[in-house]
């Protein structure tokens, strides 16, 4: 008989999909987009980049694409930049969102 709880990997797939998707609802909800435009604009800067806390991707997230398609509906530029940080000691590669104006 097969165990009813899901196998090791298949669990730490669907919680790292999870608390990926939960970091981009954070970052990437409208209202915090538009916060941090509005922040940027009225400092006089023309670029905002949106930083996940952690070297992560966020691109393929539910939030990240409804935030690309809000900005770039409304007129607004916006592109993935890879970055180096750092996690426990170890250098990773991750992703931010580049929004300009």
């Amino acid at each position: 008989m097969k165990s009813p709880v899901p196998p090791f990997l298949e669990r730490i797939q669907t919680e790292t999909r999870a608390t990926r998707e939960r970091m981009a609802r954070e970052l990437f909800g409208l209202d915090a987009v538009r916060g941090a435009v509005a922040s940027a604009a009225a400092k006089g800067l023309d670029l905002v980049a949106l930083r996940p806390p952690l070297p992560v991707d966020l691109r393929e997230t539910q939030a990240a694409r409804a935030a690309v398609k809000h900005l770039r509906d409304s007129g607004f530029s916006t592109e993935w930049e890879s970055y180096m940080g750092e996690t426990d000691g170890r250098r990773d590669t991750g992703w931010e969102l580049r929004v300009t104006w």
